[in-house]
Formats: structure tokens, C-alpha cells, sequence
């Protein structure tokens, strides 16, 4: 399974990185720097950040589940599909120090594990980011 982030930055409303694997965790931290001292200004102005400090929790990170659905389309945390009629997001849930990649509906408190049978019959229907006026 190739291990990739993104970046989703909550103030410019996009995502500022996109793929970057394991090692690259590390470069996606210090893109994210490199973001916050070229934006530095605008975030200051937009909720008055007083430190590159207060300006961490702007950003999510996300990573690939591992998995791509019917049209090969690589599906990440926070990607929103279609099965079985119902939309799903995907999200990471650690218990009993094991991670699985759990589908959770929204509405409803009903959870499926998503695997590769799954993820194949399922449809992409955008993030949770830019698409939730569409659910």
C-alpha cells in the first residue's frame, strides 16, 4: 500500500498538497510552514493570528486509505462515496491499537469497514471539504 497525505487548508478553502508519501509527512510539514510564512499576512488579517503557532490548526492532513474505487479514483480520508444506494464518508478509526478504514453514513451511526470489494463497487462523490452541499 503506498502511504501519501494531503493538506487541506481550512482558510484558502483548498488543498495545498496532495501525495506527498511517508517520508514526504515530514516535507508536507515543512510545505506547510512555507505556506504559513507566504500567507502569514492574510491569515493575521482574516482571524488575527499573532504566530505562526496559532496558524497550525488551519490545516487537516488526510491520508490514502490504500484503495481506489470503481473508476480507479484514489480514495483518502474525508472522500465522500456512494454505495449501496447511501453516501459515506471515509474516515480512519483507531481501536484497540489497530487502524481500519471504516465508511460512516452520514445521518446515521451505521459503520461498514471499507475494503478492497467494497471500495470497487463504490462511487466517488467528492470530500467532505468541497462537496458538502452536495450530500
Amino acid at each position: 500500500m503506498d502511504i501519501k497525505f494531503r493538506c487541506w487548508d481550512l482558510i484558502q478553502e483548498k488543498y495545498i498538497f496532495t501525495g506527498f508519501h511517508v517520508i514526504g509527512e515530514v516535507t508536507c510539514f515543512n510545505g506547510m510552514e512555507q505556506v504559513i510564512h507566504e500567507t502569514y499576512q492574510m491569515r493575521r488579517e482574516a482571524y488575527g493570528a499573532k504566530s505562526s503557532i496559532d496558524t497550525w490548526n488551519d490545516f487537516i492532513m488526510e491520508q490514502y486509505v490504500g484503495l481506489n474505487n470503481k473508476d480507479d479514483v484514489e480514495l483518502w480520508e474525508g472522500d465522500l462515496v456512494r454505495y449501496k444506494g447511501k453516501i459515506y464518508k471515509i474516515v480512519n478509526d483507531v481501536w484497540r491499537y489497530r487502524l481500519s478504514r471504516n465508511l460512516v453514513e452520514f445521518g446515521e451511526n451505521e459503520n461498514i469497514t471499507i475494503d478492497e470489494d467494497v471500495a470497487h463497487l463504490s462511487e466517488y462523490f467528492g470530500n467532505i471539504h468541497q462537496d458538502m452541499l452536495r450530500v
